[in-house]
């Protein structure tokens, strides 16, 4: 299991149809067209992240995912953090998920420190090359100086349906829809933010490594002008057995005397 922020599962796939990088470049010419017209509209963003999970026993995993996100039509940076996370499997469908995010935002002159807690209760299922998910997470915030509406950091109950297609090969393709309602203490559960997203993940090198290209478009329900933002996925991945025991090479067998 990835305790990353998709949380994704993997899975042995089975057989697969082929699928060549001509895919990846037809959704790198599309993202790329649209962009120009959807920043006419809102500035474009991009969020850059690097991902590396470990397993620590079959059935619980740690990560480090550090992020750069760019706004202003990519010129500038509006914000950098890394999140720490640990997500163990109840059982076959279930799982419990925490993290511990800490950066910063750029709020003009100043950069303001940010830090976020969560807990979270996820369902997977896998029927056949489909992967469907739900994960509830209560977000509680630690920003200083003043309140936070990024929904990434304020104090919120975060509910994500996810759904994930693995039945190409060494590509995977993933839609994902997140509703975010306030949970301070009058928030009164009143829904602030929806964010869906789209993405493509590749395979490289070996099973271990991943890249990832994707869209996500967020709305704030806060504002007096509904506004949409528009912002570019790019991601790797890189998931690593260095905590798990090796296994003693086996002892020779005794020649015959």
């Amino acid at each position: 299991m990835t305790p990353t922020e998709q949380h994704a599962l993997w899975v042995n796939p089975g057989t697969k149809a082929n699928c060549s990088w001509p895919v990846l470049t037809l959704v790198i010419m599309l993202i790329v067209a649209l962009c120009p017209a959807l920043s006419a509209q809102n500035d474009a963003g991009m969020w850059a992240s690097y991902s590396l999970s470990a397993p620590v026993t079959k059935r619980f995993e740690l990560a480090a995912s550090p992020e750069l996100r760019l706004d202003e039509n990519l010129s500038r940076v509006q914000s950098a953090f890394i999140d720490l996370s640990a997500q163990r499997a109840l059982n076959k469908f279930l799982f419990v998920t925490g993290d511990y995010r800490v950066g910063s935002r750029n709020r003009g002159e100043v950069a303001v420190f940010r830090q976020r807690f969560s807990l979270g209760l996820g369902m997977k299922y896998t029927p056949g090359d489909f992967r469907l998910g739900w994960l509830c997470r209560m977000q509680s915030s630690r920003t200083a100086g003043q309140p936070e509406s990024d929904p990434d950091f304020a104090t919120t109950l975060r509910n994500k349906f996810s759904l994930k297609f693995t039945g190409l090969k060494k590509t995977d393709l993933s839609t994902s829809f997140e509703f975010f309602n306030q949970a301070s203490a009058y928030g009164n559960l009143r829904l602030t933010d929806w964010r869906w997203q789209c993405a493509i993940e590749r395979r490289v090198f070996n099973k271990r490594n991943s890249i990832s290209l994707g869209y996500l478009i967020q709305r704030n329900l806060q504002q007096r002008v509904m506004g949409l933002d528009f912002v570019v996925l790019v991601g790797y991945q890189f998931e690593t057995n260095v905590l798990k025991k090796k296994k003693p090479d086996p002892q020779p067998a005794p020649k015959a005397g």
